[in-house]
Protein backbone atom coordinates (compact mmCIF):
# COMPACT_ATOMS: atom_id res chain seq x y z
CA UNK A 1 0.00 0.00 0.00
CA UNK A 2 2.84 2.39 0.82
CA UNK A 3 4.44 1.75 -2.57
CA UNK A 4 1.22 2.69 -4.38
CA UNK A 5 1.01 6.09 -2.67
CA UNK A 6 4.70 6.71 -3.25
CA UNK A 7 4.34 5.79 -6.91
CA UNK A 8 1.39 8.18 -7.38
CA UNK A 9 3.28 10.95 -5.57
CA UNK A 10 6.39 10.45 -7.69
CA UNK A 11 4.28 10.58 -10.88
CA UNK A 12 2.70 13.85 -9.75
CA UNK A 13 6.09 15.39 -8.92
CA UNK A 14 7.49 14.24 -12.27
CA UNK A 15 4.54 15.76 -14.13
CA UNK A 16 4.90 19.06 -12.29
CA UNK A 17 8.65 19.22 -12.97
CA UNK A 18 8.14 18.34 -16.63
CA UNK A 19 5.51 21.06 -17.06
CA UNK A 20 7.83 23.58 -15.39
CA UNK A 21 10.69 22.66 -17.72
CA UNK A 22 8.39 22.91 -20.73
CA UNK A 23 7.08 26.28 -19.55
CA UNK A 24 10.59 27.70 -19.14
CA UNK A 25 11.68 26.32 -22.51
CA UNK A 26 8.72 27.92 -24.28
CA UNK A 27 9.39 31.18 -22.44
CA UNK A 28 13.01 31.10 -23.61
CA UNK A 29 11.90 30.64 -27.23
CA UNK A 30 9.41 33.50 -26.92
CA UNK A 31 12.00 35.77 -25.32
CA UNK A 32 14.52 34.95 -28.05
CA UNK A 33 11.96 36.12 -30.59
CA UNK A 34 12.16 39.65 -29.18
CA UNK A 35 15.83 39.65 -30.11
CA UNK A 36 15.40 37.99 -33.53
CA UNK A 37 12.36 39.87 -34.89
CA UNK A 38 14.07 43.24 -35.38
CA UNK A 39 17.10 41.54 -36.93
CA UNK A 40 15.45 39.20 -39.43
CA UNK A 41 11.93 38.51 -40.76
CA UNK A 42 12.26 34.85 -39.75
CA UNK A 43 12.36 36.05 -36.15
CA UNK A 44 8.58 35.96 -36.33
CA UNK A 45 8.87 32.17 -36.61
CA UNK A 46 10.37 32.09 -33.10
CA UNK A 47 7.41 34.05 -31.81
CA UNK A 48 4.91 31.85 -33.67
CA UNK A 49 6.63 28.68 -32.43
CA UNK A 50 6.42 29.80 -28.81
CA UNK A 51 2.73 30.62 -29.09
CA UNK A 52 1.92 27.37 -30.90
CA UNK A 53 3.73 25.43 -28.16
CA UNK A 54 1.69 27.25 -25.52
CA UNK A 55 -1.59 26.04 -27.09
CA UNK A 56 -1.27 22.37 -25.97
CA UNK A 57 0.44 23.45 -22.74
CA UNK A 58 -2.49 25.66 -21.76
CA UNK A 59 -5.05 23.02 -22.81
CA UNK A 60 -3.33 20.36 -20.67
CA UNK A 61 -3.39 22.72 -17.68
CA UNK A 62 -6.99 23.82 -18.35
CA UNK A 63 -5.93 27.47 -18.63
CA UNK A 64 -8.59 28.53 -21.13
CA UNK A 65 -7.84 32.26 -21.01
CA UNK A 66 -4.20 31.53 -21.72
CA UNK A 67 -5.28 29.27 -24.59
CA UNK A 68 -7.23 32.16 -26.14
CA UNK A 69 -4.20 34.42 -25.61
CA UNK A 70 -1.88 31.97 -27.39
CA UNK A 71 -4.27 31.60 -30.34
CA UNK A 72 -4.69 35.38 -30.71
CA UNK A 73 -0.97 36.10 -30.45
CA UNK A 74 0.01 33.31 -32.85
CA UNK A 75 -2.48 34.72 -35.37
CA UNK A 76 -1.04 38.24 -34.98
CA UNK A 77 2.53 36.96 -35.31
CA UNK A 78 1.59 34.99 -38.45
CA UNK A 79 0.10 38.14 -39.96
CA UNK A 80 3.28 40.07 -39.11
CA UNK A 81 5.43 37.34 -40.64
CA UNK A 82 3.42 37.35 -43.87
CA UNK A 83 3.39 41.13 -44.24
CA UNK A 84 6.83 42.03 -42.84
CA UNK A 85 8.27 44.59 -45.26
CA UNK A 86 11.78 43.20 -44.89
CA UNK A 87 10.68 39.99 -46.65
CA UNK A 88 11.75 39.94 -50.32
CA UNK A 89 8.23 38.99 -51.48
CA UNK A 90 6.73 42.05 -49.80
CA UNK A 91 9.57 44.30 -51.03
CA UNK A 92 8.75 43.19 -54.58
CA UNK A 93 5.08 44.16 -54.10
CA UNK A 94 6.12 47.59 -52.79
CA UNK A 95 8.51 48.10 -55.73
CA UNK A 96 5.75 47.20 -58.19
CA UNK A 97 3.42 49.70 -56.52
CA UNK A 98 0.95 47.00 -55.47
CA UNK A 99 1.50 47.78 -51.81
CA UNK A 100 2.32 50.92 -49.88
CA UNK A 101 5.07 50.82 -47.26
CA UNK A 102 3.59 50.82 -43.76
CA UNK A 103 6.57 52.11 -41.83
CA UNK A 104 8.59 50.50 -39.07
CA UNK A 105 7.97 47.04 -37.65
CA UNK A 106 6.92 47.19 -34.02
CA UNK A 107 7.50 44.26 -31.70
Amino acid sequence: MHNTYFHLFSLAVTDILLLNVISWAITAIGTASFWFVPKHPLGWMFAITAQLLYIPYSAINHEWGFLAHAICFSSAFMYNFIYDERHPRVQKLIAEGKRKPAGKVHV
